[in-house]
């Protein structure tokens, strides 16, 4: 089974092949500064459209996008609905089935655990705004250390957080979907 797999975003990571091979892993930059939700929309369905004219894919996985409540502003929550909605509408004119995976779910089964976080309990201070994007930054790390660990990025290469998104996105799809089992690789390991 052939897939292909998304991490929507102003710039957003893909990664596509074939269950069981190395998939190819590419960023498309979907948005700058002064463009609209609707210009980016645009431009993932025409970049689809001419992907899936020429690939063929049984699927197409992709990283849920989070609850509107926890978003920061109204753009980013209008911005992440267009994109899936594009990617839908695309997806289902080619005749291509669509599963969407919540991001803690893909990095639970990329990395062993779904954020760098400490749990948290019901009596824990808030956390600033410093200590929010810390985290963030830290999990993207650890995504970026589990997929170089895996093969699918040099030890040497710059760390690009949206295409190591894309290939845990893709990842956990063709294990879940396509049940094709890779080799045993230990979280400290490779």
């Amino acid at each position: 089974m052939r897939i292909a797999a998304f991490d929507l975003a102003s710039r957003t990571g893909v990664a596509f092949g074939s269950a069981g091979a190395t998939p190819k892993i590419e960023a498309w930059q979907l948005r700058t500064i002064g463009e609209s939700p609707e210009e980016a929309a645009a431009t993932l369905g025409n970049m689809l459209d001419e992907l899936f004219r020429v690939e063929t894919f049984g699927l197409v996985a992709v990283e849920n996008y989070l609850n509107p409540a926890a978003q920061p502003n109204a753009d980013a929550v209008i911005s992440g609905i267009m994109l899936r909605g594009a990617l839908e509408a695309v997806a289902s004119h080619h005749g291509i089935t669509v599963e969407g995976v919540d991001v803690a779910t893909i990095r639970k089964h990329f990395c062993g655990r779904a954020t760098v976080a400490a749990p948290r309990r019901g009596n824990s201070p808030p956390r600033s705004a410093k200590q929010k994007a810390a985290d963030r930054l830290a999990t993207k790390e650890m995504v970026w250390r589990r997929a170089v660990a895996l093969g699918y990025f040099s030890r040497d290469e710059s760390p690009d957080y949206d295409r190591s998104d894309a290939v845990a996105v893709w990842d956990h799809a063709v294990a879940t979907f396509s049940r094709v089992i890779r080799p045993f690789v230990m979280f400290g390991g490779a």
